[in-house]
């Protein structure tokens, strides 16, 4: 029974990536927040399947026909999330949260960083 669950999750992974891919990059703010939440969504269910060590890491990186362009674009998400971090830490002038983290390192340890991070070197080695 548990096999067939995570052979739905890989369909489920390319339409949650196809629904991020669609949206274009320049566009209104309610529709970057909303592209911000399909790769977010993306991204969890990829962390889940590649934990999963029932599903085949073949079957995960099967999400698109284009692992380098998918590559990519997850590289270019990841950098302008730290240029615009870095911005915003620049003009507050590094404000440190109640654990001592300040902007950027809350994305690179408990937000999306760590995740696309994650991605990426999942991918990295289909990319070749």
């Amino acid at each position: 029974m548990e096999a067939k669950s995570d052979e739905n999750q890989v369909p489920n992974l390319k339409r949650k990536w196809d629904q991020f891919v669609i949206i274009p990059s320049k566009s209104s703010q309610e529709t970057k927040k909303e592209k911000q939440l399909c790769l977010e969504d993306f991204l969890h269910l990829f962390l889940v399947m590649s934990s999963n060590k029932a599903i085949d890491r073949e079957d995960i990186t099967n999400f698109c026909t284009d692992i380098p362009s998918s590559f990519n674009i997850m590289t270019r998400e990841f950098m302008s999330d730290v240029h615009e971090l870095a911005t915003k830490a620049q003009a507050n002038d590094s404000e440190v949260d109640e654990n001592g983290y300040t902007i950027l390192m809350q994305y690179l340890i408990q937000g999306r960083g760590w995740l696309i991070l994650n991605t990426l070197h999942n991918l990295a080695t289909q990319v070749r």
